[in-house]
């Protein structure tokens, strides 16, 4: 009896200490940094945007996608593909999912990445505005993020000239835009992706044009109507230049003087 009491006392000390593990947690170091906004050419769809948040060899390639399962969002960041020979030229790395045809209201959403770190979110889409947010975001460097939504007829830009002289042609411009276009009244303030709307409801678009410039924000049925009017201005010379974005996807902007393809350009379908 005495031999086996020592043996007992064992094998109680070690499942007492085998209860009282402690619990390691890993701080993750924010990798990578996301943005969204409402897609052009399908409004239903939304682009997520994502970068790294440091330089890395311009050669590496994130490699990422988005996939709907019963309702549930799945990002997943799956790796940094990185080629046999590293680049000498250092970049931010950057890559825009797609997520295709949510319609408004909540939508679980899980942010996976590298098969190891699972960020659980909300995704909020309305008419309005469209909201991500996680309640512990690991690996990346927010909490929270937001864009405001635009029309499927919306279209906005810039135009300009070169001197304050032919300033007067930009308001012609916008009158002529006037005949099949309205202006978006009261818009929200803030991000839309593609521009931003500041305190004073005056459109911010990052195109480097010249001190005498136009923007504008408007809806129209008539897109066609758009590109006419770019070309039609363009004859006036006077170093006039147009940079239109549509909710469908188009780009409308003058060419080059003495280009053969023509007075204006448009672009294929952007994200």
């Amino acid at each position: 009896m005495t031999k086996i009491l020592p043996f007992l006392l064992l094998l109680v000390f070690v499942s007492c200490q085998k209860n009282v593990d402690p619990i390691f947690i890993y701080d993750v170091e924010d990798e990578f940094e996301l943005s969204l906004h409402q897609s052009t050419g399908n409004t239903h769809n939304i682009v997520v945007h994502i970068s790294t948040t440091q330089e890395m060899p311009d050669n590496y390639k994130i490699e990422a996608f988005a996939k709907i399962i019963n309702g549930h969002v799945e990002l997943n960041i799956y790796q940094i593909l990185k080629p046999s020979t590293d680049s000498e030229t250092k970049a931010i790395l950057s890559t825009a999912v797609v997520i295709d045809s949510l319609g408004n209201g909540l939508h679980d959403l899980s942010l996976i990445i590298r098969e190891t770190i699972i960020n659980e979110g909300v995704l909020t889409v309305s008419d309005d505005k469209i909201t991500l947010d996680f309640s512990e975001p690991k690996g990346i460097k927010q909490s929270h993020l937001e864009a405001n939504r635009f029309p499927s007829d919306a279209f906005w830009g810039v135009v300009y000239v070169d001197s304050s002289y032919h300033e007067g042609l930009l308001d012609i411009f916008l009158d002529s835009l006037d005949l099949f276009a309205t202006d978006v009244l009261n818009p929200l303030v803030g991000n839309y992706g593609y521009f931003s709307i500041a305190d004073d409801a005056s459109l911010e678009l990052n195109v480097s044009t010249s001190p005498y410039e136009r923007y504008f924000y408007m809806t129209t049925s008539e897109f066609s109507r758009i590109n006419q009017k770019v070309q039609d201005f363009k004859a006036y010379e006077a170093g006039f230049q147009a940079h239109v974005v549509t909710a469908r996807g188009d780009i409308f902007y003058n060419v080059g003087p003495g280009d053969d393809l023509g007075l204006y350009k448009i672009s294929d379908t952007i994200q």
